[in-house]
């Protein structure tokens, strides 16, 4: 896709708002812990929960369960391995908390603690019985993180204990990791590039596939030119899956357009969730104008009988 030049302005500007506004308050964390079968007894459902309200303007979380990012990302047509999963985990995230409940847990614990970058933004929550305990996961993965700082391990009463005071803890730890740890907010960062996405189709939206693809390629030419980052083959490859992963979650929809090819679509779940993430940030009405902004421009082009980004 060649791109004139005030296509490539509203692309820049789009880039700007979801790469570098977007994430200037909102601290986005992994939640890993046991299965979520019944949500509503569920502990990782009301951590998910307290943890993603509104604290302050200055702090606020987006809260993902990871199996709904990672699952595809490992079973998808184009697969990633474990290692390139751990190591876009460690950049793409500012903490990563284990409620040590589950097997599966205990073997994603095992892992990241074994990643250097992922192990210095790891919270476990371990069960109270075990404190005393001689296990391998005592003497293992959670004594590394103890040694580390021994305030990312927090002992908890899974059956009695107050969910609200467990949260406040973990607030505390988060806003510490946030300190000292960075994120990388590109194209290779799966949860930047989904906000990306959306945007795109809120402004310029219906999109072909080709035009969305073109976009998202000409944007990682434009970091690499920038020298945001390096032109990463598995950013490619992350392209398409991260369009698959926002289909099964119905934050967009394939619908058919006039000449009977199909487009992308923002749906009203989509739009929902991207002026929550907005609003997330203290400068979220300034936000919200860019974008209105940029939009009247795609409208105005479009009255004139001129569609952005065409094939």
């Amino acid at each position: 896709m060649q791109l004139k030049e005030y296509e490539s302005n509203v692309l820049k500007t789009l880039y700007e708002i979801a790469f570098n506004k977007l994430p200037q308050q909102s601290i986005t964390v992994f939640l890993i812990g046991p299965s979520l079968k019944n949500k509503e007894k569920n502990i990782r459902e009301k951590v998910r929960k307290e943890l993603s309200k509104k604290v302050t303007y200055y702090f606020s979380s987006e809260v993902y369960y990871p199996e709904y990012l990672f699952d595809e990302l490992m079973q998808g047509r184009k697969k990633f391995d474990l290692l390139d999963l751990e190591n876009m985990l460690a950049t793409s995230v500012h903490a990563v908390v284990i409620l040590l409940k589950s097997a599966g847990a205990i073997a994603e614990l095992g892992a990241f603690a074994n990643n250097e970058k992922l192990s210095k933004k790891l919270i476990v929550v371990v069960d109270k019985k075990y404190r005393r305990k001689n296990n391998f996961i005592i003497l293992g993965p959670v004594r590394h993180i103890i040694e580390q700082d021994k305030k990312r391990v927090i002992f908890y009463d899974f059956d009695k204990g107050d969910d609200k005071k467990l949260c406040e803890q973990l607030r505390g730890e988060i806003k510490s990791i946030v300190k000292k740890t960075d994120v990388d907010m590109n194209l290779s960062n799966p949860l930047a590039l989904q906000n990306f996405i959306l945007v795109l189709l809120f402004v310029a939206g219906p999109l072909s596939r080709k035009q969305l693809m073109g976009i998202l390629k000409f944007s990682q030419k434009y970091e690499a030119e920038n020298e945001v980052s390096a032109y990463l083959e598995h950013e490619t490859k992350l392209i398409g899956t991260v369009v698959k992963i926002l289909l099964n979650n119905k934050l967009i929809q394939l619908q058919k357009a006039d000449d009977d090819s199909v487009e992308y679509v923002l749906t009203v779940f989509g739009k929902k969730r991207l002026l929550e993430i907005i609003g997330l940030n203290k400068i979220g009405p300034g936000i919200i104008k860019a974008i209105n902004k940029e939009r009247v421009c795609v409208l105005n082009f479009e009255r004139k009988n001129v569609k952005l980004f065409s094939d």
